[in-house]
Parts: C-alpha cells; structure tokens; sequence
C-alpha cells in the first residue's frame, strides 16, 4: 500500500469516527432534552400534589380557617416556583404529612426555609452572625426579603421544629402545624 492510500484509509477512519462522535452527541442532546421536559412535567405535578396534600391535611384539621383552603385553590393555580432541591425536601414533607406526622413535616420544612436563607444570606456580604434559623429569619424580616406576617409564619415553624428536635411524644395543635406546612407553600 502506498502512503497515499493509508491518508485516505486514515482520512475515512477520521470521517466516521467525527460522524459518529457527532451523531452520538446529538442523540444525547435530544435525550437530556426529553428527560428535562419530563422532569419539568413531573415537578409541576409534584408541586400540584404536594397542595393537594396539604389542602386535604388543613380540611381534616380543626379550625383551619377558609381563607387558608382558598389560597391553596390559588396556588395550584399558579404552580409556585421552587428549586429542584426544595422538591427533593418536599418529598419528606409530603410523606410525613401522609403518615400523620405533622410536626415532623414542620421540622423538614424548617430546614428547607433555613438553607433557601442561609443561602441569600452567605451571598449578602452585611450578614455576620450564626447561620441559624433564628437569625436568618430576623435578617430576611430586617432586609425586607420577607413581610413581618411571613416572619411569624417562620418563627411558628422554628418553634415548632425546636419542640420536634428536643422534645419526646410531641403534641401540637393542628391549626398550628396547617398554618406552619401552609407558610412556604404561600411565600
């Protein structure tokens, strides 16, 4: 074989290994883009149950008020827009919710609030203290990133999540625990 033939030979191996390489890029980019779509459907679907789920929990509950059911109607309206972290929490919010454990789910919903803070705040060069949820909450209510309603709304769960961590058979009222798994769904 004379050289000439081996650059063609070499040249055609080239040709289809790039076409190849390229076709297979494609195929994945097609691919990521479908389970994106996919992904995306489901996330709607997942915030759309999780109000479900807590419209449900605040209908058995005792003196929920009907202004709260009302605006859980309007949020599964507007489907709110929350990260794919926050989903993932959610997931453990839903289930304790669905096993009755209420408190519980207030605890896991103080964590998500906690870290969906604490990470505003990191970026916010005025923020020196402690990252915990007590001081992200008086720093979001002193910055104005939340209203001072919200602020109460935030206590209610840092309240009810410390009684959670700290205390044995916890028993709170379920107005309470409503108003708390409401919260973040409102905000």
């Amino acid at each position: 074989m004379r050289s000439r033939d081996i650059i063609i030979i070499a040249l055609i191996a080239i040709i289809l290994v790039l076409g190849w390489f390229f076709f297979n890029e494609m195929k994945k980019n097609e691919l990521k883009e479908k389970m994106i779509r996919r992904l995306t459907d489901e996330n709607d679907e997942l915030k759309k149950g999780y109000l479900d789920l807590l419209q449900k929990h605040l209908l058995l509950s005792e003196n929920t008020p009907k202004d709260i059911i009302a605006d859980i109607e309007r949020l599964k309206d507007q489907v709110v827009n929350l990260s794919k972290d926050v989903h993932i929490e959610l997931g453990s919010v839903i289930d304790n919710v669905r096993n009755n454990n209420g408190a519980k789910a207030v605890r896991e919903l103080g964590k998500i609030i906690e870290n969906v803070l604490k990470e505003k705040a990191i970026k916010d060069e005025s923020f020196k203290k402690t990252p915990s949820l007590f001081n992200l909450l008086e720093y979001a209510k002193n910055c104005h990133w939340i209203k001072p309603n919200i602020h109460a709304y935030g206590e209610l769960i840092r309240e009810i999540r410390n009684k959670e961590s700290h205390d044995l058979n916890v028993q709170i009222e379920p107005h309470k625990i409503g108003l708390a798994i409401f919260m973040p769904a409102s905000t």
